[in-house]
């Protein structure tokens, strides 16, 4: 249930995701940093009403990955993994589209998402 996100420079591109999302740019997603790790999470009212999940990045050689991030004690339905997702994928091509070529969701968790 992780995001990845194909690029040359994985860092750079966190970056001005994380700065673009700080300063409001991106208005329908929030950062919260807890223990020195980022956090986003989508601010919409379809989000309130399906539950709560965050993505926690992280980067590799030539991709910038969001992995899930389930409630304590909670869990993340079908329905509000499509959301999250669509809405991650949607903020990236809007506000990031040249800073990658190819953005894709797994089906199923990945050992770097909490579900």
């Amino acid at each position: 249930m992780a995001i990845r996100i194909k690029t040359t420079n994985p860092n750079g591109l966190y970056q001005k995701v994380r700065s673009a999302v700080s300063v409001g740019k991106v208005k329908s997603w929030t950062l919260s940093t807890v223990n020195g790790i980022d956090y986003f999470l989508l601010n919409t009212p379809e989000r309130q009403s399906l539950g709560t999940a965050w993505f926690k990045p992280g980067v590799s050689a030539d991709q910038l990955i969001f992995s899930i991030v389930r409630p304590q004690g909670g869990n993340v339905s079908s329905h509000l993994y499509a959301v999250l997702h669509g809405a991650l994928t949607e903020m990236m091509l809007a506000n990031f589209d040249k800073e990658f070529s190819i953005i894709w969701a797994t089906a199923l968790p990945e050992s770097s998402d909490t579900v």
